[in-house]
């Protein structure tokens, strides 16, 4: 029997998700991602990841990442509402956003020119989830070259989400975490092995809290 069929057969997604994180990642960011995405409990809040990677390799990344953590890992559908217990990776090309419907919070996918030199942006997501989410909405950027999410990063952050990037000791590339923390972006910089933990606790003591609708 292959344990990790009985794994996968055995996830289910959550409730519809009242708070939502976002990732952003480029150079380094699949090593990065893996090391976050293993420590979320199968109950966690929806996760949206932009990733800057080839199209050919997103759908068996997020098949390789399904396999080893509790969470469901899938590559983004159109019009998919966001559940606690998945992370949703944007594929490549197209723009991936979120709305807030009647229902809960939805994925979209748009065409548009390259934001910052690549498709799918950081800061086009993350613009999405300032707007649209506020406050109960989480923020992270991590490892990566050139400037894409700091913008997004910062927006959100200004919007009441609370943001996190990630340190120069442990990212591969430090360019995208550093031009966020040069416009004051962020509300946290971690070393990468802190960041999963920090999230996951950071949504317990909200919990504990209330729920924040982000108005």
């Amino acid at each position: 029997i292959n344990p990790f069929k009985v794994l996968e057969s055995q996830k289910k997604e959550g409730h519809i998700s009242t708070n939502i994180i976002g990732i952003g990642a480029s150079a380094g960011g699949p090593r990065a991602l893996c090391e976050i995405l293993k420590i979320f409990p199968a109950d966690i809040c929806g996760t949206i990841v932009v990733q800057h990677m080839s199209d050919n390799n997103i759908y068996p990344f997020a098949q390789y990442l399904d396999k080893f953590c509790k969470v469901i890992v899938k590559v983004a559908h159109e019009n998919d509402l966001i559940r606690d217990g998945v992370v949703y990776i944007a594929k490549q090309k197209q723009h991936l956003i979120i709305k807030r419907q009647k229902d809960g919070f939805h994925l979209h996918y748009i065409n548009g020119a390259r934001i910052n030199c690549v498709c799918p942006s950081i800061d086009v997501m993350f613009y999405s989830m300032a707007k649209q989410a506020g406050r109960s909405s989480i923020g992270v950027l991590l490892t990566g070259m050139g400037n894409d999410g700091a913008k997004g990063l910062k927006k959100m952050k200004d919007f009441g989400a609370f943001t996190i990037i990630q340190n120069k000791e442990t990212s591969e590339l430090y360019s995208m975490p550093l031009e966020a923390k040069k416009i004051n972006g962020y509300l946290q910089e971690l070393a990468l092995q802190d960041i999963g933990l920090y999230l996951v606790q950071y949504l317990k003591n909200k919990g504990k809290e209330g729920k924040i609708d982000g108005k």
